[in-house]
């Protein structure tokens, strides 16, 4: 008697519907309360806006407050800054565009990696501890504000004027 192990032909099922690296965090929870985030991260135009008012309005406000929106005494007044409008009106779109798109599209490629089989079954509890991994990292309020300390600092430092900003005042 010849008795022969085959392997199932269906892997089982593990919970990956629910994975995003999107939708949580400290960021999201300030988000939503503020109406600005949904769980299907739909309130797109509203977030674009509310960042663009957030972001560019002011700019716009304070520099015509200080006689720098025209014309002034600055080399580049604001209306005439396009590395400014680039940053806030252009590419901070994108950016927040670039979100739902990564929130979109995250939970078909983990899909992908169990329904193609890349996963050896020896592997899949590493596999799932990584997802597991990435959704408390996610979460975090210690890694969100790591990483809000660490933009601010590099930006007070001066290190962001001395290697990447402009010579003239704007």
């Amino acid at each position: 008697m010849n008795f022969v192990l085959e392997r199932p032909t269906e892997r089982p099922s593990y919970n990956t519907g629910n994975f995003s690296l999107v939708a949580g965090g400290p960021l999201f929870q300030l988000l939503r309360r503020a109406r600005l985030e949904d769980d299907a991260a739909q309130l797109i135009r509203r977030r674009i806006v509310a960042f663009v008012v957030l972001t560019w309005v002011p700019l716009l406000v304070a520099a015509a407050a200080e006689g720098l929106a025209w014309d002034g005494r600055v080399a580049v007044p604001f209306l005439r800054d396009a590395a400014v409008h680039a940053r806030l009106l252009a590419a901070l779109p994108l950016l927040i565009v670039a979100e739902l798109v990564v929130h979109m599209r995250i939970r078909d490629v983990v899909a992908q990696f169990l329904e193609r089989d890349l996963i050896a079954e020896a592997d899949m509890g590493r596999f799932e501890g990584a997802i597991h991994s990435a959704m408390r990292l996610r979460n975090s309020v210690t890694a969100e504000v790591l990483m809000i300390v660490l933009v601010y600092g590099i930006a007070i430092s001066g290190i962001w004027r001395q290697y990447i900003g402009l010579e003239a005042a704007t």
